[in-house]
């Protein structure tokens, strides 16, 4: 295999990116987060990387060139990730031999949580994703690695 596939280097942890934008001075509680889990029709579906607060625009219209791959993406994500910090959730969803599969979510470095928040910028950064997601705020915690 080796010699059949291009090796493509680790990325570096000084080449990590991590979201920038985020409204000065907008918190939101664990309790406020929990709420927006995708399960009430009235309410956007949040998640938290690193602290991190993003709302999800929805699915767009059932005509829509995006509609089908999006619904599928949907029941998935919100299942693993709506409402809550996913730091962890990634971490044992995206395995990198680098880092320890870690026990809980104390338990990630560091450097493991650049190496998500940088995969997850990456993804809702491309072109088709970049519509779906905003920063909203930071998420207000108390003992915590955030």
């Amino acid at each position: 295999l080796k010699y059949e596939q291009e090796v493509v280097p680790r990325k570096q942890p000084h080449t990590f990116q991590s979201f920038t934008d985020i409204p000065e001075d907008v918190f939101y509680s664990v309790e406020e987060l929990a709420q927006h889990d995708g399960n009430d029709p009235g309410l956007p579906l949040w998640l938290s990387i690193n602290g991190k607060m993003l709302e999800y625009s929805g699915l767009p219209p059932v005509d829509h060139p995006d509609y089908e791959l999006r619904y599928r993406f949907y029941p998935f994500f919100k299942s693993r990730c709506g409402g809550r910090e996913a730091t962890y959730v990634m971490a044992r969803t995206m395995y990198e031999p680098l880092y320890v599969i870690s026990s809980n979510d104390n338990d990630l470095c560091v450097q493991h949580r650049a190496a998500i928040e940088d995969e997850f910028y990456h993804r809702i950064n491309y072109v088709q994703n970049k519509k779906y997601w905003k920063l909203i705020g930071r998420l207000r915690v108390t003992n915590s690695s955030l």
